[in-house]
């Protein structure tokens, strides 16, 4: 206690010029950090298109024990990672140029497929294996607090949720996984890197074939452009998707989802077309504005 107030006297004593240079290179301590953040994001097409994914995820983790140390924690967590996750998409921009909002028709249908996959299927899969009625929100949070958190969640949900979840697995891995061989040199390189196993799996017939591939998953990604698809791509992205992101509950829906809209990158990028992700963004924002609508509609609180 004593060395604390003995550093806030000597702190206080300084004259301005002392307290200016400690600011200055607070703030260029701050910029260092950010310009190493931005050359890191320019390392690797990837980088831009998953950190904001792994921001958004690592932030949800937080946000149910905020949830469960007190109601209104769960809004400003949540705030917290729109305004990051949203905050990097637009900084990175640049890095990212397929990601816009451009409109097409068919992101109409693909939209509602998905809303209509997403709760049937769902729904199924409730009543089979997964039972869970989901938390209402306005019960718990009472009328004020819960339409705070559920407008915040309607705008994270239609806004900025389908920006990310586009640009990681409607782009990166779309393009990635193109083919299953270069992806699957690109896994086995990931278990060689791991701790303890990592020595063994090099020297493995696998690990030796894997090593004749130079960063086989950026090459696919550079060499495939937006919208070119194949079955494995569709496929392994949709299970990446599943393990990633959703509830088993929501595993068939997360399937129908991913294949519907990865027609819909293929149909609106084929030939002179080329609107990126923004027509499967807006499908995305589409279902789950409906999605939002329907459980505040009918209380399923299953789905939010």
């Amino acid at each position: 206690m004593g060395d604390q107030i003995d550093e806030t006297k000597q702190v206080e004593s300084l004259d301005p010029s002392q307290k200016l240079a400690q600011r200055q290179a607070a703030r260029a301590a701050r910029g260092s950090m950010l310009q190493r953040l931005d050359e890191w994001m320019t390392q690797h097409p990837w980088h831009p298109r998953v950190f904001p994914f792994v921001v958004y995820v690592a932030l949800l983790w937080a946000s149910e024990p905020a949830r469960m140390w007190a109601p209104w924690a769960f809004p400003v967590v949540y705030i917290l990672q729109c305004v990051v996750t949203a905050w990097l998409l637009w900084r990175y921009r640049k890095l990212t140029p397929e990601l816009n909002w451009k409109f097409h028709w068919l992101a109409i249908p693909a939209g509602i497929v998905g809303l209509v996959g997403w709760i049937w299927l769902g729904d199924l899969m409730a009543r089979l294996w997964f039972s869970d009625a989901g938390t209402d929100v306005l019960a718990e949070m009472g009328p004020a607090l819960g339409w705070t958190t559920l407008s915040l969640r309607l705008l994270g949900m239609a806004l900025v949720v389908p920006m990310f979840e586009e640009l990681f697995f409607r782009s990166a891995l779309l393009r990635s996984l193109y083919e299953p061989k270069p992806a699957l040199a690109s896994a086995i390189d990931l278990l060689s890197d791991l701790p303890v196993i990592g020595g063994w799996v090099g020297d493995t017939r696998l690990g030796k074939w894997a090593d004749q591939y130079d960063r086989p998953m950026q090459a696919q990604f550079e060499k495939v452009p937006v919208g070119r698809i194949s079955w494995f791509s569709l496929t392994a992205s949709c299970v990446l998707w599943c393990l990633l992101s959703h509830h088993p509950r929501d595993w068939p829906g997360t399937f129908v989802c991913g294949f519907a809209w990865g027609w819909l990158v293929w149909m609106t990028n084929r030939g002179e077309k080329k609107l990126g992700i923004g027509p499967v963004v807006w499908a995305h924002a589409i279902t789950n504005a409906l999605l939002w609508g329907y459980v505040v509609s009918y209380g399923d609180w299953r789905f939010l």
